[in-house]
């Protein structure tokens, strides 16, 4: 059955369900509210995936840091990659939205050093900057 998304869906994932930071510096989530939040956001990813024919995409991100820096990923396949290079090593909370027109999947993060970060997930061209 095809699926078809017409409306704005979102969500929120949030270190507020049970993460930790280890000595290490590795950083690790675990518990229902974490897990369910994040598989939330894989299956729109995926949509989002699917609706704009491509298996590659870039994120494209701003005001990111206490230095409000900008910038983007190279080429990525993922899902883990998406989620690894959107989590910071400390608590935050990332807010997603998947508009219906199936172009526009945009992430919001905020931290202690950061308050409306933003990025966006675009489809991977042939010739983007690596």
């Amino acid at each position: 059955m095809e699926q078809t998304f017409y409306n704005v869906v979102g969500g929120v994932i949030s270190t507020n369900c049970q993460c930790e930071e280890y000595q290490d510096s590795d950083f690790y989530c675990e518990g229902d509210c974490w897990e369910w939040s994040v598989e939330d956001f894989a299956i729109m990813f995926n949509g989002w995936l699917k609706i704009n024919d491509t298996e590659e995409f870039a994120i494209y991100g701003t005001k990111m840091g206490w230095r409000n820096s900008s910038g983007h990923t190279g080429r990525l396949t993922t899902f883990e990659e998406l989620m690894e290079n959107l989590k910071i090593n400390g608590d935050f909370i990332l807010r997603w939205e998947f508009n219906g027109d199936g172009n526009t999947m945009k992430i919001s993060r905020s931290s202690h050093d950061e308050y409306g970060t933003s990025f966006e997930l675009r489809v991977w061209n042939e010739g983007d900057d690596e």
